[in-house]
């Protein structure tokens, strides 16, 4: 998945499956994650319950290359 592609994401180190990332100012996680649902059918979490992370950090899991390339373009049109 090609999330160091998308303008004003953080992308962290993680599992080959997840990736971490922290968000802009705007929107939040909360906000993305249901404009995400809402608008593309596509769930990320919400991070902003973990120890160390904000309200502005997601997790999003890796499910095969098509639907990466479509959480990409969908992360672009909101965040980038």
């Amino acid at each position: 998945m090609d999330c160091k592609s998308v303008s004003g994401l953080t992308v962290y180190p993680t599992e080959p499956i997840l990736f971490y990332a922290g968000l802009p100012p705007a929107p939040t996680a909360a906000e993305l994650q249901a404009r995400l649902l809402r608008d593309h059918k596509m769930y990320v979490r919400d991070c902003s319950n973990k120890v160390g992370m904000d309200n502005l950090h997601i997790r999003i899991a890796s499910q095969g290359r098509e639907k990466d390339a479509s959480v990409v373009q969908a992360l672009r049109e909101l965040v980038g």
